[in-house]
């Protein structure tokens, strides 16, 4: 199974089962177009399972709030990731259930945010 097929592709790049990485000839092995070779198993999945939910996300929901006043410049996103931040710590360090949104969609949520706010400081010299 060569690299360039769409059998290797979609089994080394999307597949979150470590048994399948233990014995896969293609894993962890360098190819020419394979851009996560060397990367763990938890990296191919941030990079071509989770990076494109996302940003399939991130969309529908810029989309959707992308009129948000944006006067305060990056401080005015800082209440939107402390709010996500302490959603997180309630549901993973505290290990309270809290109703909303999945704790994914709440993690994905803070990713945009602080994407956001980068885009807001881009070009700034001071940041």
């Amino acid at each position: 199974m060569a690299w360039g097929s769409v059998e290797a592709r979609t089994c080394c790049a999307s597949t979150t089962d470590q048994a399948h990485w233990d014995h896969c000839p293609n894993a962890g092995v360098k190819r020419d177009g394979d851009p996560c070779a060397g990367m763990s198993l938890d990296g191919r999945v941030v990079v071509n399972v989770l990076v494109p939910q996302w940003v399939d996300l991130f969309r529908e929901k810029n989309r959707k709030y992308a009129k948000v006043d944006q006067s305060l410049g990056a401080r005015g996103v800082f209440p939107d990731i402390n709010r996500k931040v302490g959603v997180l710590r309630q549901r993973v360090w505290e290990g309270e259930e809290t109703p909303g949104e999945p704790t994914k969609e709440v993690i994905f949520d803070l990713i945009g945010h602080l994407f956001l706010m980068a885009a807001i400081m881009e070009g700034d010299d001071d940041h």
